[in-house]
């Protein structure tokens, strides 16, 4: 949740004056007026570039818009409230690049679509496999985002590591920054995830799991946030178990592992221990394999950042008229569904920018990872690390 006064929360729900701002810029310090017609942002953590603008319709306040483009274009939102004439209080909503415009001949109005700058360094691949040597996490990926977007903003929230010297899988950069569910990267072996925030800042922190405190509650009846919610629960993309060994390409580190972490909360609903002939969910494993661990509390500490977002049966929740635009991927919040008052994770908010409107992909589930059990598996005779 990004942090706003306690004005804002006291307004929210109720009859709020919301307003959007949408500016742009070619060089990222003149800003320019942009009049919004249409358009959404999305902020999804489970993407890899977590910020989107989608079917934005804008004109020109103080000039045609001839040079918004897709090519070095940055269009910046705020979103907030305006509590009287020049009294507003606005936050951030996503730092983007033009990713496609159009418009038709004699048209001033201008359709554009945009993406945060994890897309940047996902675009700037390595030329071949690289060479990498040891330094500490932070440094190691200051360096991989700063190479592509010299003057970006980092900040750390994370234990810093040294990480060993390794090779490049491939020619992926943002594999080794961040990357998918199986990428060797330096986000897997610090425990953590690398995506922007609202200011475009890019973050290494912690990954978001249904452990967290909740910061806020969507209830439904009079004065509260949920309009309306729907239910649809799948166990695609649900793991209860993962395994993590570290496989050093130094041959005087030794490999270390597997190492297993699981759900073993009986009350959890992908509880690994029950039959499946009995009711229960099975066991169902993700593998994980990196260069970057190199110790037994590591390897752990990897494997629980991993398996925490990857529990929980998925939930779908509508906000059809109030909300909150504060509310951010990654948060948890207590929500009304057709299962009662839930905590839930957001994995995905969608928030219209013209009619104020939010729609919510969330988790929930009881699992308590805290409670999850840790073993190391001793292969040949030799020692888990």
């Amino acid at each position: 949740m990004w942090p706003v006064s306690a004005r804002w929360q006291a307004s929210v729900p109720g009859v709020v004056p919301w307003r959007t701002e949408l500016t742009w810029s070619v060089d990222g310090r003149t800003w320019r007026p942009l009049r919004l017609h249409t358009g959404a942002y999305v902020d999804d953590a489970t993407s890899q570039v977590r910020w989107s603008l989608r079917n934005v319709a804008v004109s020109g306040l103080d000039t045609d818009l001839d040079d918004l483009s897709p090519f070095g274009v940055l269009v910046r939102a705020r979103i907030g409230i305006e509590y009287g004439p020049g009294d507003r209080e606005m936050i951030p909503a996503g730092l983007y690049r033009c990713r496609v415009t159009g418009r038709g001949f004699g048209s001033k109005i201008v359709e554009l679509e945009g993406e945060s700058f994890e897309a940047a360094v996902i675009d700037d691949e390595f030329p071949a496999v690289r060479q990498l040597g040891t330094q500490l996490g932070s440094d190691l990926l200051t360096t991989l985002i700063r190479e592509t977007l010299p003057s970006a903003r980092i900040r750390f929230g994370v234990e810093d590591r040294v990480m060993p010297a390794f090779v490049s899988g491939d020619e992926s950069r943002w594999g080794v920054v961040d990357g998918n569910a199986d990428s060797p990267s330096v986000a897997r072996a610090l425990a953590a995830r690398v995506a922007t925030d609202r200011s475009g800042t890019f973050v290494v922190g912690p990954v978001p799991s249904l452990q967290d405190d909740p910061v806020g509650t969507v209830d439904s009846g009079p004065g509260q946030l949920l309009v309306s919610s729907s239910e649809k629960l799948t166990r695609e993309g649900v793991y209860n178990r993962i395994a993590v060994r570290g496989e050093s390409s130094d041959p005087d580190i030794p490999p270390v592992g597997p190492f297993i972490v699981e759900d073993d909360d009986p009350l959890s609903p992908t509880f690994i221990g029950t039959d499946p002939l009995r009711g229960g969910f099975g066991a169902v494993t993700f593998h994980y394999a990196s260069p970057l661990i190199t110790k037994a509390d590591q390897a752990i500490q990897t494997g629980r950042s991993m398996l925490a977002p990857k529990l929980g049966l998925r939930q779908q929740l509508d906000f059809t008229q109030q909300f909150d635009p504060s509310r951010e991927s990654g948060d948890v919040l207590l929500v009304r569904s057709p299962r009662g008052l839930t905590p839930t994770l957001l994995d995905r908010v969608e928030v219209d920018m013209v009619g104020f409107t939010m729609t919510s992909a969330c988790r929930a589930t009881r699992t308590r990872l805290a409670g999850s059990t840790v073993t190391a598996v001793i292969e040949d005779g030799g020692e888990g690390g």
